[in-house]
């Protein structure tokens, strides 16, 4: 039933499908949160990317990491134009390797993120949430009505930040990735760690590396024969009856401890698909998305793209967003 509810991967991340999603993520969505590369907003890393043999790379040239602070949490970015070529370059080259380990497992492809399409497009907020989304929930409807009608639903604390740059280098190296290009990807991460930035930056690579870091974790609870969705670091464990609760909380724990991770217990819920408090929840999240992500904030995202007023716009989505510039050392 687990591998049949999960089905098979439908898409891979292809190298040219990475570039895509870094030069779309670049151009458009990455302008909402903070002002940086602007020389690449209109040209793409496509461009620029380069095979890990042809890098000049020197560990010690790594910048210090641009940081943004939203919802209460720290992310970063690569604090340059180069960091940002050779970790997307690096990444790239490690996809087909990737892509065999995912082919390997069987487990199925993830409900997001949203499609380059509407990336390209410059709708940062409520139309590709929105999908990403309703199709979470319509394969979580259709387990529940096969008979699995209690869900878990859980994240990662802190995930982006949790993420050991470092170990996922050993599993890329591991899974045959290109070896010079695992030795930059690592020596890049340690540096982000030594200024005090552990984990992924959240560029357009953020849910391919976070996928194969929870690779194992994903296998696991297959082999525990659960039922599960997932989409980057929230997942969903369905049981047949309220009494699995435990069983199921436990499960997930001990699976995520193998990759040194730990359950957000705050947004840790267990109850029944459909039920008032889940469907009054996600109403909020749809109202909120709408009012804050769906009318202004794409409108002011393409004002970026007019220079006399990129700061103007910029400034309103920093306070949208809720997060503050930290002065760099």
């Amino acid at each position: 039933m687990a591998a049949a509810a999960q089905g098979r991967i439908v898409e891979v991340w292809s190298p040219d499908r990475v570039v895509r999603e870094i030069r779309h993520s670049l151009g458009r969505v990455a302008q909402s949160y903070t002002p940086y590369f602007p020389e690449l907003f209109d040209e793409g890393l496509a461009k620029r990317v380069r095979h890990p043999a042809d890098i000049d790379f020197d560990p010690a040239r790594v910048g210090r990491p641009w940081p943004i602070e939203a919802a209460g949490k720290r992310y970063f970015v690569p604090g340059s134009a180069d960091d940002l070529i050779h970790y997307t370059s690096c990444v790239i080259a490690c996809c087909p390797a990737i892509e065999r380990a995912w082919a390997d497992s069987g487990l199925a492809e993830d409900c997001g993120p949203p499609t380059r399409d509407e990336l390209a497009q410059g709708l940062v907020g409520e139309a590709p949430w929105k999908q990403y989304w309703n199709e979470f929930h319509r394969r979580s409807r259709e387990i529940a009505k096969a008979g699995y009608p209690w869900v878990l639903n859980a994240d990662i604390e802190n995930c982006a930040a949790a993420i050991d740059g470092e170990k996922l280098a050993d599993l890329l190296l591991e899974w045959g990735c290109h070896p010079e290009a695992v030795r930059i990807f690592g020596d890049i991460q340690r540096a982000w760690r030594g200024f005090g930035f552990p984990g992924l930056p959240v560029t357009g690579t953020f849910s391919l590396l976070t996928r194969a870091y929870l690779l194992e974790v994903e296998q696991r609870l297959r082999d525990r024969e659960i039922i599960f969705l997932r989409t980057i670091d929230d997942f969903r464990l369905f049981s047949r009856t309220q009494r699995e609760q435990e069983a199921m909380i436990m499960a997930l724990a001990d699976c995520l401890a193998v990759r040194d991770l730990r359950l957000n217990e705050s947004k840790t819920r267990f109850e029944q698909f459909g039920g008032a408090g889940a469907t009054s929840r996600r109403g909020l999240l749809i109202i909120r998305g709408k009012g804050r992500y769906g009318l202004v904030r794409p409108l002011l995202v393409q004002l970026t793209t007019c220079r006399m007023v990129r700061g103007f716009s910029l400034f309103l989505l920093q306070k949208m967003v809720k997060r503050r510039y930290l002065e760099r050392e």
